[in-house]
């Protein structure tokens, strides 16, 4: 089974990943913190660093090919990724999308050390802005994404605001479809 997961930033995707993979057994693939090392290590933001990955298309086809190759041949699999619900489309996944409340992200996402300095509103803003400029490299990217937070295209959509990540859990373990392979 490939278990898919993406939506909101600050939504709690990498949380809930990480304890589903534990509870199911199955392995954890994260393509954000791919991009966080880069960034990194090249001493720039994730914000700075997907800015600049417009100029550098080749560079993030080759990581999201990699992650089609994850989604192709691995099974028992949870694959966190913003645009892995598109990838490998004769390939079948449960897909989820986790859905936040713009001000409950940033507190969460406020309480990371990095942006910790920040306040509420001005993680607001980040983050609007890093959708912006993900909405626009997809776009050029793969053309066939046009909206790669478009919660019609997943088989589950999650209200993650106010739930803990076991609810979260809970719920993805309860709604996971008996045959697929």
């Amino acid at each position: 089974m490939r278990i898919i997961l993406s939506g909101d930033l600050g939504a709690g995707k990498t949380t809930v990943s990480a304890l589903l993979a534990q509870k199911l057994g199955f392995t954890e693939y994260y393509t954000g913190g791919i991009f966080r090392e880069m960034a990194e290590e090249v001493g720039k933001t994730i914000e700075e660093f997907y800015a600049e990955m417009k100029d550098n298309p080749e560079l993030e086809r080759t990581i999201d090919a990699e992650q089609e190759r994850i989604i192709r041949k691995e099974d028992n699999i949870i694959v966190q990724g913003r645009i892995a619900a598109f990838l490998a489309p004769e390939t079948p996944k449960f897909k989820v999308f986790f859905v936040c409340n713009p001000e409950e992200a940033a507190k969460r996402i406020q309480k990371l050390p990095k942006y910790n300095h920040l306040t509420i509103e001005e993680i607001v803003k980040l983050n609007e802005g890093r959708v912006t400029t993900e909405r626009e490299r997809y776009r050029l990217l793969y053309p066939y994404i046009e909206n790669h937070l478009d919660e019609s295209k997943f088989d589950l959509v999650i209200e993650t605001s106010f739930a803990t990540p076991a609810e979260v859990c809970e719920i993805i373990i309860t709604n996971l479809p008996e045959n697929l392979a």
